[in-house]
């Protein structure tokens, strides 16, 4: 939170935004130890535990938190971090990991767009970039999920690049963690390929160089195996 705003109460806020929800601290507590502005923050972003459904507990948190933008902000950065957890257990472990929610990747993924349609006009700048791109990734993340091959990588940063260049955002190409985490990882991975084709390149050449001096010290009678062909295609070898 820190990185999008220097309010101390807000970065105090974020930090205990789960104290309540999943470390039973009573809000009295909270209230007598960080104040009331605080208090009433944490607890606009702690979830009613009594509402079982999935989605309608989720709805009935952001439906509080419309009224609410700083706190809704905070929300939208624990989103932003849980999506970028959540992309980089895919990348890893595959599409299995959305079975371990209590909800469908659709439905999630429904949550996260609400709280980006909810808060797109009062997220910092840096904020709302990454939020989309995390957002991206999510959506494309079937495409690397257990397959590690160029295409699928590639094919989502340039449906990713697509997607911004069609908005009013006018994002940059690409996303550089994604994109350059792409290039490098297969740059790393192709890297003795790459030393060894550079090496005959430069065998070859060397050879090459050879056989044209002494082709042209020589002309005709050189027996070197390349000589003929540097000599057709030197008219003073002749």
């Amino acid at each position: 939170m820190s990185r999008y705003t220097s309010n101390e109460t807000l970065i105090a806020s974020a930090i205990l935004h789960d104290v309540v929800e999943d470390g039973n601290v009573a809000m009295e507590d909270l209230k007598n130890d960080f104040g009331e502005e605080v208090a009433g923050i944490v607890s606009a972003l702690t979830e009613d535990e009594t509402i079982k459904d999935w989605s309608e507990r989720k709805g009935e948190n952001l439906a509080r938190l419309s009224n609410f933008k700083a706190a809704y902000v905070i929300k939208a950065v624990d989103a932003l971090v849980n999506m970028q957890d959540l992309f980089t257990a895919i990348e890893n472990d595959g599409e299995s990991v959305w079975k371990k929610f209590n909800a469908p990747k659709e439905m999630k993924m429904q949550y996260f767009e609400k709280i980006l349609e909810d808060l797109k006009t009062e997220m910092p700048g840096e904020l709302l970039k990454e939020y989309v791109s995390a957002l991206k990734d999510l959506e494309y993340s079937h495409l690397i999920a257990n397959n590690k091959s160029d295409f699928g990588f590639h094919e989502l940063c340039i449906r990713r690049w697509f997607v911004y260049s069609q908005t009013s955002l006018h994002f940059s190409f690409g996303d550089p963690p994604l994109y350059w985490r792409f290039f490098g990882a297969r740059l790393v991975r192709r890297l003795p390929i790459i030393v060894g084709l550079v090496g005959v390149v430069a065998v070859v050449a060397s050879i090459a160089g050879i056989a044209v001096e002494e082709a042209e010290d020589y002309g005709e009678d050189i027996e070197h195996p390349l000589s003929a062909f540097f000599c057709h295609s030197r008219p003073r070898c002749l």
